[in-house]
């Protein structure tokens, strides 16, 4: 299975012989993408859950912090339209913390369809500390309710796709929020997450985002793209396979 790539941020899966080029063998079907505040994060989350709802038999389920959408509004792709029928095979999920999380998870197996997809958008806001020491009970409470949860969701996206036809795959992708060069508590996430994308800002409205290495695969995704945040629009600018 091919897993996630770059490229799936920005076109469908239908477009099978470009992205072929730029995700090959070497990405994984569990994912994180890591930028600074402001920089399209909830933008691009929602452009790959488009990207994969596409095909008439697929759903995605977006999870997100109840009422995130009304309070910043994601930007929309160049020729996307608001009322798409595309939208009505994305189920929004809306969740409080990291609990009503692991009980989605922990409930993963019943539902009567699975997603081709599961997004979780700024994971790490889910997970409060007080909530977390008073169910944990020690120092690294949140570290260690985090470490659940990506458990748990690594699971759940592994028997969806072991009980999802051999045509399909479901994939977990994953965002959170870094103020320095890279992920906070990176060496938690890439436990569970082996591919991890990278946002940098290239000006106000302008930035990057590129592969790195595959984790457990030693192989490395070198693809870039740049894109803009203009006018309300989600803009690709620039896309590099290597």
């Amino acid at each position: 299975m091919p897993g996630i790539s770059i490229y799936d941020l920005f076109f469908s899966p239908q477009q099978q012989q470009q992205r072929q080029k730029s995700a090959g063998s070497c990405s994984s079907q569990h994912a994180l993408i890591s930028g600074p505040p402001n920089c399209g994060k909830t933008s691009l989350l929602l452009q790959f859950a488009y990207n994969h709802a596409m095909n008439k038999d697929s759903i995605v389920t977006f999870i997100c912090k109840q009422h995130a959408f009304d309070v910043k509004p994601p930007f929309l792709s160049q020729g996307v339209q608001p009322d798409s029928d595309v939208f009505t095979r994305i189920t929004i999920k809306y969740v409080h913390d990291y609990e009503e999380l692991l009980k989605y998870f922990a409930a993963f197996h019943v539902q009567s369809e699975l997603p081709r997809a599961v997004i979780i958008d700024d994971f790490y806001d889910l997970f409060d500390e007080r909530k977390c020491h008073e169910r944990f009970g020690h120092m690294r409470a949140r570290e260690t309710a985090m470490v659940k949860t990506l458990a748990l969701a690594h699971d759940a996206i592994i028997y969806a796709n072991e009980s999802l036809e051999p045509q399909y795959e479901c994939k977990l992708l994953v965002s959170d929020t870094h103020t320095g060069d890279g992920p906070r508590l990176q060496y938690i996430y890439q436990r569970w997450l082996h591919q991890i994308f990278t946002i940098r800002s290239l000006d106000n409205s302008r930035f990057s985002v590129s592969g790195g290495k595959v984790l457990q695969k030693g192989t490395h995704d070198d693809s870039r793209a740049v894109y803009s945040l203009v006018q309300n629009t989600l803009v690709l600018e620039q896309f590099d396979c290597h």
